[in-house]
């Protein structure tokens, strides 16, 4: 009796793909930005979006900036109008497995590729937007020899994920590369600007001086 044999071929993708790490110390290849920096031009980047635990979509507060001040050197009060136009733009990071993170950018397209812009949009139903310009403004009154302004902290979106990029021919022996952990932020173009607390402060005798004189 003739026996047929079945040749089973496996392939493991750990032979033509790697996980990097944010400096990709383990394997001594290229960091996550070396790799992210090559999407574009030839080279296809896929975005897995994360949905966050409780299933809705995640809004950060941003860092606090000061807008203004407004100055009143009279010797009574005084009506200042604080505005000023600020923009919103989109930023990321690879957080590291022992805390921190690494700032990254991404090709041509930045972060919010239209593969990071898809995936965002296909989940939430609603656009990303990659800046967005508000104008923050209130008129207040100064006494004098004071100064006020506005701490203004912004209301931003925030995405989580995971960036696939795969080369047509091998890139430091590897054809596909996952970069776990990209952390993305952007404006939350529904939010007004975010929220705005006045501050005030007596001049001090330089600022006096400086402004007043």
């Amino acid at each position: 009796m003739q026996r047929k044999w079945t040749l089973v071929l496996t392939v493991t993708a750990l032979s033509l793909s790697v996980i990097v790490s944010p400096a990709n110390a383990v394997t001594g290849g290229p960091s996550a930005n070396e790799i992210l920096l090559k999407c574009g031009d030839g080279v296809a980047c896929s975005f897995d979006l994360i949905t966050p635990k409780d299933g809705r979509q995640e809004i950060v507060a941003g860092k606090p900036t000061a807008v203004g001040p407004v100055i009143n050197c009279t010797s009574s009060n005084a009506q200042r109008r604080i505005s000023k136009a600020v923009t919103d733009g989109t930023s990321g990071h690879v957080e590291k497995e022992a805390g921190g993170s690494i700032t990254v950018t991404l090709g041509k397209e930045g972060l919010a590729s239209a593969a990071f812009t898809a995936s965002y949009a296909q989940r939430w139903g609603i656009a990303w937007e990659k800046s967005k310009t508000f104008t923050i403004e209130d008129t207040v009154t100064v006494p004098p020899k004071y100064k006020m302004w506005l701490v203004r902290t912004p209301s931003l979106r925030k995405a989580r994920g995971t960036y696939v990029v795969r080369f047509k021919s091998p890139y430091e022996g590897k054809f596909f590369y996952v970069v776990q952990d990209v952390v993305i932020t952007g404006p939350n173009p529904n939010s007004g600007g975010g929220t705005t607390v006045l501050r005030s402060a007596k001049l001090t005798a330089s600022e006096e001086k400086r402004f007043c004189t």
